[in-house]
């Protein structure tokens, strides 16, 4: 499980709903529950969400009359994925600074009831005033998890024990979620596309046969991402094999050959690296390799290649560098794991910073793609492509 703890601006916005140890909605009283409680003037509430840029993005809107945050809550998580647990408060006492000192102990409780994460005295609020009456403010510290492969799956608890420690007044708040895998039944495009965050064997044999009665693992440039992804399943399940290579002696001749490679390349995978000469590709190959196994040496190697983004003579070479450049671009913006391993490699240890990279990074995927098209015309205007 991957933990996250980070501070936030603490903003006090709007609203809503809470006096004399009561919360208020427009049906009048809502009486306390397990993730919202208040005693006298202090109040807090805890929700969660698994869009946590876009709820924030909703709760920093400047305040204006009537407008109300449409905040993303949630009450479960696909495996793979983000959920964040936000802690809300309202009045507070003031020391003898006019400030206030809130804090929170934030814990994650598995599906077997032993602790996943503690994090004790996060700073919701210090050294400042604390917010106007009748407005939720947002504490300045969130807790955030993603259910990894070897996690259990269930339900999951936040805990966070909400301190005002000038009024010396706490509450426990608890809220729960349900970790689900990412598919319910089979999807080959959603199997082959979040197989490393939701390793599920099981459907394996059904991809295989959905491959073979397809068309992709004949085309020449579909096959590459299968043969990849296939690859690395295989290696990461020898006790499946036995099974596996029965299922594949079934398939036509043509996607059973290639199926077969696909064994053959298993027993070391390293051997992805030059099964396809450079080329895009090479490229589809290694993300397929990557989706299956989250390995982000996958991603280096799409890195490296592009070193030919630049290539003016050679035609190959050239549509390696920008088809590498143009599925960082896309895939950055669909995973959020490729962009947080891609950030890594932006600037080298030199202090240079890898420019067709950062343009990955910056640039849309659509004018990337358009970019490509224009120096090809221009190469074939003047005779070289």
């Amino acid at each position: 499980m991957k933990i996250f703890l980070l501070p936030l601006i603490a903003i006090a916005i709007l609203i809503p709903s809470q006096v004399q140890a009561q919360w208020y909605s427009e049906d009048g009283v809502v009486p306390d529950s397990e993730w919202r409680k208040s005693v006298g003037s202090f109040g807090s509430m805890m929700l969660l969400s698994s869009e946590p840029e876009s709820f924030l993005e909703q709760w920093d809107q400047p305040a204006s009359p009537g407008y109300t945050p449409s905040l993303s809550t949630t009450s479960d998580v696909k495996r793979g994925d983000m959920i964040v647990a936000f802690v809300f408060f309202s009045g507070g006492q003031a020391n003898n600074k006019g400030h206030c000192d809130i804090i929170a102990d934030l814990a994650v409780i598995g599906p077997d009831g032993s602790e996943y994460a503690s994090e004790p005295d996060n700073d919701l609020c210090s050294g400042v005033a604390p917010p106007p009456e009748q407005r939720m403010q947002l504490g300045r510290a969130y807790l955030g998890l993603i259910i990894e492969p070897q996690d259990l799956l269930g339900e999951y608890t936040f805990t966070a024990n909400v301190c005002d420690r000038v009024a010396d007044v706490c509450l426990e708040l608890k809220r729960s979620f349900e970790a689900k895998h990412r598919l319910e039944s089979f999807d080959l495009g959603e199997l082959m596309d979040s197989y490393y965050l939701d390793p599920r064997p099981e459907f394996i044999d059904e991809a295989i046969y959905a491959l073979s009665e397809s068309d992709i693992l004949e085309n020449s440039e579909t096959f590459p991402p299968a043969v990849g992804f296939l690859t690395e399943v295989f290696s990461s399940n020898p006790t499946r094999i036995g099974a596996w290579k029965e299922t594949i002696s079934k398939q036509p001749d043509g996607p059973r050959g290639v199926l077969t490679n696909a064994l053959k390349l298993s027993a070391d995978t390293s051997a992805i690296k030059t099964a396809l000469p450079v080329s895009p590709s090479q490229n589809d190959m290694f993300w397929g390799a990557y989706f299956a196994s989250g390995d982000i040496a996958y991603l280096d190697l799409l890195i490296s290649n592009l070193a030919f983004c630049d290539e003016r003579k050679d035609l190959n070479l050239f549509l390696t560098g920008g088809s590498a450049k143009w599925s960082l671009s896309s895939n950055i913006r669909q995973h959020f794991r490729v962009k947080e391993h891609v950030q890594t490699r932006l600037v080298d240890l030199n202090g240079t910073k890898n420019q067709p990279l950062n343009e990955a990074i910056e640039s849309a995927p659509g004018d990337l793609k358009e970019e490509m098209v224009e120096i090809l015309r221009t190469q074939h205007a003047a005779g070289i492509w």
